[in-house]
């Protein structure tokens, strides 16, 4: 099934040009041959029947499970081959993969993660419809591939991080859970709600077991932290016969982060920046977090060193982030700062980076807040550019965020929204300067 923006733009590989300047996007009608096609094999696609562990439920599946079928011993490297959980690959898998590839009307299995676990569950496919969206990251990944017509309703709101700009097109959804990670269970099915599609962490919808019991799926999808986002878009895609605008949205992540690879991986170890990535309410993120992961990706050395948690909160009277280790060139604190301006950038930077005041960071003008509605993707490129600044032209990130709206957020299209508008990276010397 082809979404609303079939046959509208595709994005395809990244185009490099020297020095720093802005990486450059070729877009082609969806008719053309140079239909943009991923090359990435780690199983993105969590779904079972996804026998070669591509972006992609095709043809190709269905040659691997005949390839397993003549040599079972070939299964051990394709762990999402048994389509239909029953622990054998056979004639039954091929069938299913084939209803599935057909869009039919079935249950189906998918792999995902919870609090760090996988888990299996089985589903109703496809998701088209009745949806309830728990968790701004998978609300926003569902409004970028054009699936936001399946959703019925929303968790409850929470803060500044439901922007009333980024979400326009879906603010006045009813809301049927008192925080933006639960769901009531007695309004589900008030509003008819049949699939629940929340993030992997165990905060979100913690009464799984009694909605689950009552016959709603329950999809989780990582979203929020590193490249691991990806794997969501993915998903999701093909849950909600979004295939098409998910390709896109990858696409057009994987042209910056290869940008992005290619600047700063030249960069030689004894001349990179160091950085710490802090979160919520002053945690510290550690070497098991996706957070900690995407700072590198960015072009730093994270000198988070604990490997027995993903996170450490720093508080007022703490002082072991004090230690000369931990004395990094940046500190980047992701808060919620929305789009248009109505959050008091001075009353966050008061309140959140007086943590750090005795950091090296903030001392030399390092500390920078993060707005978390960001996208992974952008997340990265806009600390990149904080980084290392001379490998990128000036306002890059927020050129490639320009285009990714454009694109991808009919609602901020529509509007004619400028990026200018928001409050993306804020420093010291921004703040000042604007005033705020």
């Amino acid at each position: 099934m082809l979404n609303k923006k079939a046959g509208v733009l595709l994005a395809v590989l990244v185009i490099v040009a020297a020095g720093g300047a802005t990486a450059l996007y070729a877009l082609s009608d969806r008719d053309s041959n140079s239909a943009y096609h991923s090359e990435d094999t780690t199983g993105r696609l969590s779904v079972y029947g996804n026998a070669n562990n591509d972006d992609y439920l095709d043809s190709d599946d269905i040659a691997v499970l005949e390839a397993i079928i003549a040599n079972p011993t070939e299964v051990k490297d394709h762990p999402l081959a048994d389509a239909n959980q029953d622990g054998t690959v056979d004639q039954r898998d091929i069938d299913m993969v084939k209803q599935m590839i057909a869009g039919e009307t079935m249950e189906i299995y998918v792999l995902q993660q919870y609090s760090g676990s996988p888990e299996t569950v089985k589903i109703d496919y496809p998701i088209t419809a009745n949806v309830c969206v728990a968790g701004y990251e998978a609300l926003t990944i569902m409004k970028a591939i054009g699936a936001k017509s399946a959703i019925c309703a929303l968790s409850g709101a929470s803060g500044n991080s439901f922007d009333p700009i980024l979400y326009s097109d879906v603010y006045d959804l009813p809301k049927i859970g008192g925080t933006v990670w639960t769901v009531d269970t007695e309004q589900i099915p008030e509003y008819g709600v049949k699939t629940i599609i929340t993030m992997d962490g165990k905060s979100y919808i913690p009464n799984y077991d009694v909605i689950s019991a009552a016959g709603v799926n329950i999809v989780r999808i990582t979203a929020a932290n590193g490249l691991t986002s990806l794997s969501g878009i993915v998903t999701l895609g093909f849950l909600t016969q979004h295939q098409e605008a998910a390709n896109e949205l990858i696409a057009f992540y994987e042209g910056i982060m290869k940008t992005i690879g290619e600047k700063v991986n030249g960069i030689g170890e004894s001349d990179r920046v160091t950085s710490l990535f802090v979160t919520m309410s002053n945690y510290v993120e550690g070497p098991l977090s996706d957070y900690y992961g995407s700072s590198e990706l960015a072009g730093s050395n994270n000198l988070a060193d604990w490997t027995d948690k993903e996170r450490q909160q720093f508080k007022i009277g703490d002082e072991w982030l004090w230690d000369e280790k931990y004395q990094a060139h940046f500190i980047v604190h992701s808060r919620a700062l929305g789009l248009g301006g109505t959050v008091n950038m001075q009353e966050q930077w008061d309140k959140y980076s007086v943590y750090f005041h005795d950091m090296d960071a903030y001392k030399n003008g390092g500390y920078f807040m993060l707005n978390s509605a960001l996208p992974v993707v952008m997340r990265i490129a806009f600390m990149a550019e904080q980084f290392n600044p001379s490998l990128f032209e000036d306002g890059w990130a927020e050129g490639l965020l320009q285009q990714y709206f454009d694109t991808f957020m009919d609602n901020l299209r529509d509007s004619g929204y400028n990026v200018s508008q928001g409050n993306w990276v804020v420093t010291a010397a921004n703040l000042k300067q604007t005033g705020s």
